[in-house]
């Protein structure tokens, strides 16, 4: 009898095997689509830059075009960096150390690196709690996790249209978008995981598109098509997506530029989440009633009690 995958069991919300195939398949021509994953690059080294810390033991997690470890190399050649894709044979193309993981199953031990960067890769995770425990784990005390991942309303333009004209033309709906967190999940996750001082933000990116065509075809040269397990595995008729075109470019013709009606916009939100390995000297938060200072007083006002009128 054969084994079954744990994510490829029905309870697995993706099918990671499908994952790895989608990055194989898109991995040659991936410069062809990278623009958003270069920006991202980008917006995650900014952020290391304000923080006054040298890192010297980096894991780069997951991402597939090596702008960050080439990056962070760059800065300081002297680093140690350990590049950990989840696809095989990329070695020939990366000149530092390179590891294959999954984050769902990293191989390291604790403690072994200073900083963990990850660039648009976890939303793919099935336990993404457990994903974080492990990279928590393998960061050094006072150790700094940084990722960007989709979220938010990522694709909502293509999932309601899509919905909509399969509604229309089978009287019911598929999966063909998979679910992203938001904001407050990966704040929480973040705490679940035991790291300290987390910190979530987002950034909405808007792409443009001659069509619904050429958008879904960008998502497949990223590495980024459906891998929901529940996804419906059914040919699609071409009149579904003809159908789905049509309402997009009626509902969100680009506002870009003027004239542009003929194409249409596509909404990307990143989350940024970051947060800190455990250690005894980090900043932590007063308990109730340690406070040295009145809040009045640092904002030059007078204190008053409950109850007790202002005075005119």
């Amino acid at each position: 009898m054969n084994a079954i995958s744990p994510d490829t069991q029905p309870s697995a919300l993706f099918n990671r095997q499908r994952l790895r195939e989608n990055r194989e398949r898109a991995r040659a021509n991936f410069a062809d689509h990278n623009v958003l994953f270069e920006e991202v690059t980008t917006q995650l080294l900014d952020r290391l830059q304000g923080i006054n810390r040298s890192f010297n033991r980096i894991l780069d997690l997951g991402s597939r075009n090596f702008s960050l470890s080439k990056s962070l190399s760059k800065q300081d050649a002297s680093r140690f960096i350990v590049h950990a894709p989840a696809m095989p044979d990329v070695k020939k193309l990366m000149p530092h150390h390179v590891c294959v993981a999954d984050e769902e199953w990293l191989p390291f031990r604790d403690a072994s690196f200073d900083l963990i960067i990850s660039n648009l890769n976890l939303h793919w995770a099935n336990d993404l709690p457990g994903a974080l425990i492990q990279m928590r784990r393998a960061l050094k005390p006072d150790g700094f996790f940084l990722s960007a991942l989709f979220g938010g309303e990522t694709l909502r333009e293509l999932r309601e249209c899509l919905y909509e004209a399969e509604m229309q033309l089978r009287g019911g709906v598929s999966q063909h978008i998979s679910p992203f967190a938001d904001i407050q999940d990966c704040g929480s996750l973040l705490q679940r995981a035991g790291f300290t001082l987390p910190v979530v933000d987002k950034e909405r990116f808007t792409l443009t598109y001659q069509s619904s065509f050429q958008l879904m075809r960008e998502l497949r040269g990223m590495g980024e098509s459906n891998i929901l397990n529940s996804r419906d595995k059914r040919f699609m008729p071409s009149e579904l997506f003809i159908e789905a075109d049509r309402i997009y470019r009626n509902r969100y013709a680009s506002k870009s530029e003027i004239g542009a009606s003929e194409k249409i916009d596509a909404t990307f939100d990143v989350l940024f989440v970051a947060g800190w390995a455990p250690h005894d000297n980090q900043q932590k938060p007063l308990k109730p009633g340690e406070a040295q200072s009145r809040l009045a007083k640092a904002l030059n006002t007078q204190e008053m009690q409950a109850g007790e009128k202002s005075a005119p």
